[in-house]
């Protein structure tokens, strides 16, 4: 008898037909992982959020990203009714949520509004604002008198908005046109950390720096890593002496879900040749997305800030560390990343 007829391929403790059976089983689990490996990163080496003050910008680098974008310019009768504010028929509301987004003010016990703000909205009739706009609880006056770097944080105003998504997803980019009609200035909140803290002479802001804005400028955020509830923070404005937020045509991203096709194909994996595994891979996961172009990772000084699965989602989010100091912004650039503290 010809025992090396059927003896097992060197290599293989499964015989001829190999681990994963016929030869188009084998095709196909040789495949799919290279497939996987394009659409799927598991651990991403995430960047330090980056600034923008071109809105152009923005868009094309959340459009480089891979991500869904969602426009926002509180237009819609029927999701922003109970927010229209007017002199004759005044109005807010706590929570609005529109195209899958939940907005509130920064302030839990404040409502937010819809107002035309004199005919000035950039893009429509009607911009979004907190009502009241932040917190005024001045005793005694003293703020007004107070004087920078030395004013107590309680006299701070603090007006501004919220957003997270209504299904608890991963957002990857904020911003929108904001106007104070008092030079103020504004920061992001992403997950409780402030983008422009570090852990060294800047632990939560306390220096409140942030980007200059009026006149409904633009000013966004995007974060490769992903975060899950943004605020937008004025940082001038205080009890008597007021910064009042009005915002319109907002951009946010969201992650792009697995195209039905790549969720057929890696089903086909687990009928063809992975019928011996007892736990098989779920499928429909959310795509992560891509790198930051070179453009937008390319910094003075690049530093990764942390690792963070960004399209294997699970319970609650990953851990968020302080960032570091702002770099500073050379003339004509519209972006600015906020390296990560060593």
């Amino acid at each position: 008898m010809n025992q090396e007829k059927n003896a097992p391929r060197p290599g293989s403790a499964q015989g001829p037909r190999g681990r994963y059976g016929s030869r188009p089983a084998r095709l196909l689990a040789r495949t799919v992982p290279l497939i996987a490996g394009a659409l799927f990163v598991a651990q991403a080496v995430a960047a330090a959020p980056v600034v923008y003050t071109s809105e152009s910008a923005f868009r094309n680098a959340l459009t480089t990203l891979g991500t869904k974008l969602i426009h926002e310019s509180f237009e819609d009768n029927t999701a922003w009714a109970a927010s229209r504010n007017a002199i004759v028929a005044p109005g807010s509301t706590p929570l609005v949520t529109s195209q899958g987004i939940r907005w509130t003010s920064n302030h839990t016990q404040n409502n937010i509004a819809t107002g035309t703000v004199g005919g000035s909205a950039p893009d429509g009739l009607f911009a979004i604002y907190s009502l009241p706009h932040g917190v005024t609880n001045d005793s005694g006056g003293y703020c007004d008198s107070a004087e920078d770097p030395n004013v107590p944080e309680e006299c701070f105003q603090n007006d501004g908005l919220k957003v997270a998504a209504q299904d608890g997803e991963a957002l990857y980019g904020f911003g929108g046109r904001i106007d104070t009609a008092n030079n103020g200035k504004v920061t992001f909140i992403l997950d409780g950390v402030d983008i422009n803290a570090n852990d060294t002479d800047n632990i939560d802001n306390v220096q409140r720096e942030g980007e200059f804005v009026d006149n409904f400028a633009f000013v966004g955020v995007i974060d490769e890593a992903g975060f899950f509830v943004a605020e937008l923070r004025e940082l001038r404005g205080k009890d008597t002496q007021q910064v009042l937020l009005f915002a319109d045509d907002f951009t946010l991203a969201t992650a792009v879900p697995l195209p039905p096709a790549i969720v057929c194909f890696t089903l086909a994996l687990g009928v063809a040749g992975g019928r011996r595994r007892r736990h098989p891979r779920r499928a429909g996961q959310p795509i992560a997305p891509a790198a930051l172009s070179a453009a937008i990772a390319s910094s003075e000084h690049p530093a990764p800030r942390n690792t963070s699965s960004v399209c294997c989602p699970r319970a609650g989010h990953g851990r968020r560390t302080p960032f570091g100091s702002p770099s500073n912004i050379a003339a004509g650039r519209d972006w600015r990343m906020r390296p990560a503290s060593g």
